[in-house]
């Protein structure tokens, strides 16, 4: 990865005007926004507008190194089957779940959501609004 840079290069926006130069380094060299910018001494926002401004086909982010991390030393989080029988068939907490799987109440509330698991507090609040 580029260096960062306290002031852009002379030039930089030579550069990113350049759809050959922008293309050859984002599409065929597979260089993130992030790197690009860092080397050019500009913001990312600047890159990416560039990208599209030539119709570059945009990237989504990848996982961060936290995620990896997380996904490595929790991988029952990221298993959505599991998750659904822990929260639905066995009837656990968010807080039980952390707890199995060893994780933060955080983390184990953050892969119910991501399940498309609702919150069993969310539902008995609503319960209690409703009067049931």
């Amino acid at each position: 990865m580029g260096r960062i840079r306290s002031k852009p290069l002379m030039g930089a926006q030579l550069v990113l005007n350049d759809p050959h130069w922008l293309r050859r380094e984002y599409v065929v060299q597979n260089r993130t926004a992030r790197d690009i910018a860092e080397t050019l001494g500009s913001s990312v926002s600047t890159v990416v507008s560039a990208v599209s401004r030539f119709n570059l086909q945009k990237r989504r982010a990848g996982k961060s190194h936290l995620t990896i991390r997380i996904m490595a030393q929790f991988p029952k989080l990221y298993d959505a089957d599991y998750l659904r029988a822990l929260y639905l068939s066995e009837n656990l907490s968010v807080h039980s779940i952390a707890k199995r799987i060893g994780c933060s109440v955080a983390q184990a509330q953050y892969a119910v959501r991501r399940a498309g698991l609702n919150s069993k507090r969310g539902q008995e609040d609503i319960a209690l609004r409703r009067g049931v």
